[in-house]
């Protein structure tokens, strides 16, 4: 029984909303384009349905008050009554089809006539005319503007100055028998009076409606203004930031190709070197009369071996192949300053080791070597085009205890104080992208905390250079992790 009841509740909801709906978009909704036009007509369309709903009513009530008073009724008729319902559904009518301005003056020109009709018939004192016209000057303010009200309270207040002259005069009031007093003159003044005053408050209301209206119109267009310049920023600050990416990453690709092709390079050189050093000692068991040609096979045969020891070096660059094992920090550090010596050289700049003690360390040599190379040509870099009274980058390598501190020294440009906490993040470079795509640092930083288990940390002063610092454990054995891991990582 109960979800038969809201079962019936529901439907009859859904009836009267849908219903509700239905008059909203066939009578009321507005169509106008404007803003203002809107606000108007939608007001009006408003008025006009429920005026047709009361006069409906009374339409209804006059029919039946005729049917049982029959001949005896002496009301308005039901034909009148009809006229006007009419009157007011084609007034609805023609603001739906887009006129709704015409059917505003047509309403307030239709409430003026009745309440003009009541004062030439009844007298100027009737309450219910003074109702009327006090209704169209509020209309002619809500509906139109405040300028076309004032103009219609001009226009009220001539006809009741004139129909109350000649109501004393006795050419009007057909019907005054209801009244108890004689009309003076001073009273259609005094409702003239009152109808400027309410238009006057009515001016005031809607200038300050107006007013706050305007301005929320033009924060709105200043709003939308700034929305719409800021998607267009946000779109060039996106076209710019994928341009970047694609530049890096096409600097990525062709390093990557490089790659894979100094790989097969270096290996044909290394065995063409080989064979050049195995001919030429060959060549070092000579007669001792030659001891000049012997001594030139000697400088060549220690150049092929430097320049092995070069490639090596370099082909150390390409290696990927996570293998640990005991090797010399001392020995990477130096294999690193003797790849890089030339770059430095052509930078007016001198690598100074300072490593007293030899340090062997179980671990990864390479990723050693490639932080080495990351922080030593980051200092470079730094360091290019100075020209201060310091032209020597300081590489130490000290032990204290069971830790190892690898610290690089540069009298460079220095690290600007807001960009000390974004230097190790990816991509971040502030030496343009011809120099750099910023993943030196952040792949250093990686390396000492995934690999080495250490830390890094950089002091710098602007203009005056930088010192990156770095600490880990000397590890004597090997250890369970899987190194495959941290290159992964990578």
């Amino acid at each position: 029984m109960n979800t038969d009841r809201n079962t019936l509740f529901d439907r009859m909801n859904t009836i009267f909303k849908e219903g509700i709906h239905f008059i909203y978009t066939r009578c009321l909704r507005p169509k106008s384009v404007s803003e203002d036009d809107r606000r108007h007509e939608s007001i009006l369309n408003i008025i006009l349905f429920g005026t047709i709903v009361l006069v409906a009513l009374l339409d209804i009530s006059v029919l039946l008050s005729s049917i049982r008073d029959g001949a005896n009724y002496e009301g308005i008729s039901f034909t009148a009554f009809s006229i006007l319902l009419a009157i007011f559904i084609g007034l609805l009518t023609l603001s739906r089809i887009g006129y709704f301005k015409i059917a505003t003056h047509i309403l307030l020109g239709l409430y003026f006539l009745s309440a003009t009709y009541t004062i030439v018939r009844w007298g100027v004192e009737l309450p219910l005319a003074s109702f009327g016209y006090a209704l169209t000057v509020i209309m002619a303010s809500v509906l139109v503007s405040t300028r076309f009200s004032f103009l219609t309270v001009g226009i009220i207040s001539a006809t009741l100055i004139s129909v109350g002259y000649l109501q004393l005069l006795g050419l009007t009031g057909d019907e005054l028998v209801w009244k108890t007093e004689a009309m003076e003159l001073e009273e259609p003044i005094q409702l003239a009076i009152v109808l400027f005053l309410i238009t006057t408050i009515s001016w005031l209301s809607n200038r300050e409606i107006e007013s706050s209206l305007r301005r929320a119109r033009r924060s709105e267009a200043s709003l939308k203004e700034e929305r719409d310049n800021l998607e267009i920023k946000v779109e060039e600050r996106t076209r710019e930031l994928k341009h970047a990416q694609r530049e890096k990453i096409s600097q990525l690709y062709r390093f990557a190709e490089f790659g894979k092709l100094s790989s097969g390079i270096f290996h044909d050189l290394m065995n063409s070197l080989n064979a050049v050093v195995a001919n030429v000692s060959q060549l070092e068991h000579t007669p001792e009369e030659l001891p000049e040609v012997k001594e030139h096979l000697a400088k060549a045969v220690s150049a092929s071996k430097r320049m092995g020891d070069f490639i090596a070096t370099a082909r150390k660059q390409m290696q990927t192949t996570c293998q640990e094992d005991h090797f010399s920090l001392n020995k990477e550090i130096r294999e690193v300053v003797d790849m890089l010596e030339y770059r430095a050289r052509e930078s007016g700049l001198t690598l100074k080791v300072k490593d007293p003690r030899e340090i062997v360390m179980y671990g990864n040599a390479l990723r050693f070597h490639q932080l080495a190379v990351n922080l030593i040509i980051n200092a470079i870099d730094a360091c290019s085009g100075r020209t201060n009274d310091s032209d020597i980058i300081n590489i130490t390598l000290t032990r204290q205890d069971a830790v190892v501190v690898f610290r690089v020294t540069d009298h460079g440009c220095g690290i600007p104080t807001e960009f000390i906490e974004k230097i190790f993040d990816p991509f971040f470079t502030t030496k343009g992208a011809v120099r750099g795509i910023g993943l030196g640092l952040s792949l250093t930083k990686d390396i000492v905390e995934k690999d080495f288990h250490g830390a890094i940390t950089v002091q710098s002063e602007e203009g005056k250079g930088a010192s990156f610092t770095i600490t880990f454990p000397i590890v004597n054995e090997k250890k369970s992790e899987n190194c495959l891991s941290s290159e992964s990582d990578q």
